[in-house]
């Protein structure tokens, strides 16, 4: 019995948004997104809807005042494979180093209160925050095996997309180089 996953992000973002970790596994992903391009929010729900996944993930960069940083879960309700996703994501993205700012019950989003499955909106680490950038571009293969992991975690299943390595101790403060990280909104 293969597991079904959906997976909301910008193409634009790293690959860690394409699922390779478990479509090595065997999973079946699919993805709202092929281009850059907005689609209609409802629109991507029903398709989420109705293929049928064991789990909807929409994975986004959160955004405040520079000062903020962190790794959240948005989450329905804190129950079943969702709660079991969000504590895996949760721990597994403060033992990387992002500061973890726990789940948030946000019944107002879309995302988590019209789709029919488990859904999880992860803000991973803040895109106006030079540290989870940081963050962000040196440990993004432990941040992939994280969510892959914390998505088998849930459906219950005893595959591992693999280990992360422990969180490094952090580096004194050096002034960071800036990238042109394009237009998210």
């Amino acid at each position: 019995n293969t597991s079904k996953s959906f997976i909301s992000s910008r193409p634009s973002q790293p690959k860690v948004w394409r699922g390779a970790a478990l479509k090595k596994l065997g999973h079946l992903i699919r993805y709202n997104r092929t281009t850059d391009v907005d689609t209609d929010y409802y629109g991507y729900i029903n398709d989420c809807n109705n293929f049928g996944a064991d789990i909807c993930l929409s994975i986004h960069r959160n955004s405040f005042n520079g000062s903020a940083s962190g790794y959240e879960s948005c989450i329905y309700a804190n129950t079943g494979r969702t709660k079991i996703l969000a504590d895996a994501l949760n721990a597994g993205m403060a033992a990387i180093g992002f500061e973890n700012r726990g789940s948030k019950i946000r019944p107002d989003l879309a995302v988590l209160n019209s789709t029919t499955m488990d859904a999880l909106l992860a803000e991973v680490g803040f895109i106006d925050n030079p540290a989870d950038n940081a963050l962000f571009a040196n440990r993004y293969n432990d941040i992939v095996k994280c969510i892959a992991n914390g998505i088998l975690k849930a459906l219950g299943l005893s595959q591992t997309a693999g280990n992360t390595t422990p969180s490094k101790p952090a580096e004194p403060n050096k002034t960071p180089v800036k990238k042109d990280l394009g237009h998210y909104g």
